[in-house]
């Protein structure tokens, strides 16, 4: 189970995701891995982690789409939070 780093630093890697949904799969281009085919609103990934103690985070999400104002949304233990990705083209 992933737990952050001693800076607080974490990354949640595609390869280690659960994915629900029938189309999503995890993708390598180059050394990068990342979730595909993410088309359907109702699919979704998770990570199950060890936040070691109670803190403030700072959250920062790679994201790439081809669809304009794309829906984003974070949930941590009953917490959520939204936002909107712009289309970036890819």
């Amino acid at each position: 189970m992933p737990s952050p780093g001693p800076d607080g630093t974490l990354t949640l890697e595609a390869e280690h995701a659960d994915l629900h949904g029938d189309e999503l799969t995890i993708e390598t281009r180059g050394s990068h891995t990342n979730i595909g085919y993410w088309d359907n609103p109702s699919e979704s990934a998770s990570w199950i982690v060890n936040f070691p103690a109670p803190r403030r985070y700072k959250v920062s999400i790679e994201t790439t789409t081809i669809y304009a104002d794309t829906a984003l949304q974070l949930e941590v233990t009953g917490s959520t939070i939204e936002g909107i990705v712009s289309e970036t083209g890819s």
